[in-house]
């Protein structure tokens, strides 16, 4: 509070860092790998390339006894606000050993070299892995409005905790070939409109039904499937909620494992309590390291989610594009948008919660053209038939079935992205 700065403590040790050296000194730092793709750490990336920034090594979670994703990081300052001119090294060591690391040449090896000006134009200025598919992703899909309006290098603000300079919705259509590309944020956004349980969880939601108290449907992670919602999943640990339960202010809640809450009891809507109401809708989770989609009619019945879900709903703008339900079902459970997801994140292999509404919302979504957007209608409508006429779970000849099917989407969406 002494200096103003609001970020995560290891944050401050690089800007600090970077003010004590002189010029041509170098800054290298072991830490947390946050800031690698964090949307609330790009202002920390961009000043690492207004410098020479030399190597970023993401290392494995294993090297430390305790369950962490840490990075080293060697910049060297530059010469007032020249900006970063050389190749920066992005050494991965995600699953290399301790024996490993240790090898002397081992930046020149293995490290694979791209240009600082590629990451500074990059979606968030994320510091992706400059895979051969990574660089394209970002070179063809991406980078091209991302850059659109941003401030000049000049404008920039080089306090110790500046604002983050925010790249990551400025809308309209590109083309690649030539094929339209629109982002999600405009079609559909991912909206954040889930129910937090806060510190009150064991008394708002609730497995079974409670005699004699009012209770709403829920819907959990657990509870959507791809193109679907499975309400009586045996896995979801809760199935109704209770709207009507008012917070003891005298009372402290209960954190997790049961253990007691530091702070007074809290419960509330992550966004407008209305988009629980909408008739039809996409409800949006994360699966590993890739997005999963379902779809819900809902008709006159109002289900509820919890916060691990995310609600799109079809703007006007995406009717008038051409966009259905079960078009954007087919792309967003596609492999290839999967592979486009990770491309955004670059949190390969982390078992996350949830999914990122900003990522989410920057992918990039063909335009319908001609009939590709029937025949992805048309899976879609079969396996959702599928779902219908068996049931979940599914029986073993219609999982064959529906894995067929997700073959042939999975091909027809490749060929709009050409991956």
């Amino acid at each position: 509070p002494r200096y103003g700065f609001r970020s995560d403590l290891y944050v401050h040790f690089f800007y600090r860092g970077l003010q004590l050296l002189k010029p041509g000194g170098v800054l290298g730092a072991l830490t947390s790998a946050s800031f690698l793709t964090n949307a609330t750490k790009e202002h920390l990336r961009r000043e690492l390339l207004r410098h020479d920034l030399r190597v970023v090594a993401p290392l494995g979670p294993e090297l430390f006894d305790a369950r962490v994703y840490p990075a080293i990081t060697l910049v060297q300052k530059g010469e007032g606000d020249a900006g970063g001119s050389r190749g920066v090294g992005f050494l991965d060591l995600r699953r290399a050993g301790k024996q490993e690391i240790l090898e002397p040449d081992l930046v020149e090896r293995r490290s694979s070299w791209i240009e600082a000006s590629e990451y500074r134009q990059a979606f968030g200025a994320v510091f992706f892995d400059p895979t051969a598919e990574n660089r394209r992703i970002f070179r063809d899909l991406l980078t091209a409005s991302d850059t659109e309006g941003s401030r000049p290098e000049t404008e920039r603000d080089h306090r110790l905790d500046p604002p983050p300079h925010d790249s990551r919705d400025r809308g309209g259509e590109r083309a690649v070939g030539v094929r339209r590309f629109v982002r999600l944020g405009e079609v559909a956004p991912a909206l954040d409109t889930g129910i937090h349980s806060g510190n009150v969880r064991e008394r708002l939601f609730y497995r079974d039904p409670v005699p004699d108290r009012p209770l709403h449907r829920l819907l959990q992670g657990t509870q959507v499937v791809r193109y679907g919602v499975w309400w009586d999943n045996p896995e979801a640990r809760y199935r109704y909620v209770d709207l009507g339960y008012r917070i003891d202010p005298e009372r402290k809640g209960t954190g997790r494992g049961g253990r007691p809450s530091a702070r007074r009891e809290y419960w509330h809507f992550c966004g407008s309590v209305e988009n629980h109401h909408v008739v039809e809708r996409l409800l949006m989770r994360q699966t590993g390291d890739a997005p999963l989609v379902g779809y819900l009619y809902q008709g006159q019945e109002q289900l509820y989610t919890d916060n691990t879900l995310h609600t799109l709903l079809l703007s006007q703008r995406g009717r008038e594009l051409g966009f259905s339900y079960l078009y954007l079902l087919a792309l967003l459970n596609s492999g290839p948008l999967a592979r486009i997801y990770r491309a955004l994140a670059q949190e390969e292999g982390r078992m996350l919660a949830q999914v990122k509404t900003a990522v989410a919302n920057h992918l990039p979504l063909p335009v319908p053209k001609g009939g590709d957007a029937d025949e992805l209608e048309t899976l879609v409508g079969e396996i959702q038939g599928i779902h219908r006429f068996h049931g979940l779970p599914l029986p073993p000849t219609a999982v064959e079935r529906v894995a067929i099917l997700q073959r042939a989407i999975d091909r027809l969406v490749g060929s709009l992205y050409g991956l």
